[in-house]
């Protein structure tokens, strides 16, 4: 193909309304012309097939119908495009994958974040059942997608999270993830007191980094107190934001203790 073709190309695609932001690797064609390649097509051109329907706003029924035929071939795309272009029948297949064997459930949880945030509210306790393993042992890329997805629920509760964070047997990289999710929790001023039980106990840096970020719009005395006793603690440390983002939560308490003391003194 020469460039001239190339850009020829690229402007049909732009015409015909399709997402050019992957231009170059999604596919050329309608959504017709794909689903005639697709029947004599191997199994990588397939693949491509299927993934170049997200270049698509929208699709007909026809387009679909075919995506809704999960044969084995990027069954986690055919998913999150279906939840693209038709949301009710994007869960009940998200159910059907929800309830079933441990391969069918790694397909739900695999494009758990292709669901609108308005119908992830009514996922959250199944989200949580999974982290802590209800479903079986999944690895940590799976459990990754599911925090974040809970991370993105109204009603997240810290507390419903705190034992996933204080299992070493969780690897530390997913009890900082679960620490970033717990970020997001409306609820983190009524668990202070747990909140300092993990900062004196804390056994990764990185965890604890993650921490001094979860806990900077949570003004609490007891907090600016435990921060104060563990800055020595870990000044020579390698991380050096730990002792930063304390010092700074300290500062701004301050600040604000003094800035209401003068409005109360007016």
């Amino acid at each position: 193909m020469t460039f001239l073709e190339w850009y020829q190309n690229f402007f049909e695609e732009v015409l015909a309304g399709y997402d050019t932001y992957q231009y170059g690797y999604y596919m050329l064609g309608n959504e017709n012309e794909l689903m005639e390649r697709y029947a004599n097509a191997d199994l990588e051109t397939k693949s491509n097939i299927i993934c170049t329907f997200f270049k698509f706003k929208s699709i007909h029924k026809k387009a679909l119908s075919f995506l809704c035929h999960f044969d084995g071939i990027e069954n986690v795309s055919r998913l999150q495009l279906i939840l693209k272009f038709d949301v009710d029948k994007g869960l009940e297949f998200f159910d059907y994958f929800f309830d079933g064997d441990s391969e069918q459930i790694k397909i739900a949880v695999e494009a758990c974040l292709s669901i609108p945030l308005v119908y992830r509210q009514s996922y959250y306790d199944k989200m949580l059942r999974f982290i802590y393993g209800d479903y079986g042992n999944f690895d940590d890329d799976l459990k990754r997608k599911a925090l974040l997805f809970i991370r993105d629920t109204k009603t997240l509760s810290a507390g419903d999270l705190f034992a996933f964070l204080k299992n070493k047997e969780n690897s530390e990289s997913i009890r900082k993830t679960c620490m970033y999710a717990i970020g997001a929790a409306r609820d983190k001023l009524k668990f202070v007191d747990t909140f300092v039980e993990i900062l004196n106990t804390m056994d990764s840096e990185k965890i604890l980094l993650e921490m001094t970020v979860t806990l900077s719009n949570v003004q609490s005395e007891k907090i600016a107190w435990t921060y104060k006793k563990l800055i020595p603690k870990y000044q020579n440390s390698d991380n050096f934001l730990i002792v930063k983002n304390m010092e700074s939560y300290l500062k701004r308490l301050k600040d604000k203790e003094q800035y209401e003391f003068k409005s109360f003194k007016k």
